[in-house]
């Protein structure tokens, strides 16, 4: 295999990561309630949680979960900046403006709405990618992004 194809790989695998860690909180949030809604009594916090969503036991989900623990014992430090900035991550809507070519071949400003994430101060860029590359090269096979979870966020062409 040349260099090339390696390196086209690993950017990949990275993206395939970070895509799949900007998603986490969706990838486990599916569980049934456990009581139904508008019902709460003493025991409202008390009972298990439900079944995790089938894409939680994704075979990439599972494998990116042990990486995680890896990371979080060989370097808490990255993965303290990892979770929040990938994971923990808020985000905002924004209004900004956009340069699209026009069907007559013309360029235009329009004006769009983008999501934008959050970014805590003490967040280190370098330790975020850190992170990112120590979970590049400690993942065991190929980085797949469940189906459910894909076509829930990315709109049909």
């Amino acid at each position: 295999m040349s260099m090339y194809v390696e390196a086209e790989a690993d950017k990949r695998a990275l993206e395939r990561i970070r895509w799949l860690l900007d998603h986490w909180d969706a990838i486990f949030d599916g569980s049934p309630p456990s009581e139904p809604f508008g019902v709460v009594g003493p025991s409202a916090g008390s009972k298990r949680p439900g079944k995790l969503p089938k894409m939680a036991h994704h075979a990439s989900v599972k494998e990116l979960e042990r990486c995680l623990v890896l990371l979080a014992s060989a370097n808490p430090g990255d993965y303290r900046h990892l979770k929040t900035y990938r994971c923990g991550a808020e985000w905002r809507c924004v209004d900004t403006w956009e340069r699209i070519k026009l069907p007559s071949g013309r360029y235009d400003w329009v004006p769009i709405r983008k999501r934008e994430r959050i970014v805590p101060r003490w967040i280190r860029p370098e330790r975020v990618l850190a992170g990112e590359r120590f979970l590049c090269r400690v993942f065991r096979g190929e980085v797949f992004i469940p189906d459910d979870l894909w076509e829930a966020f990315v709109p049909a062409a």
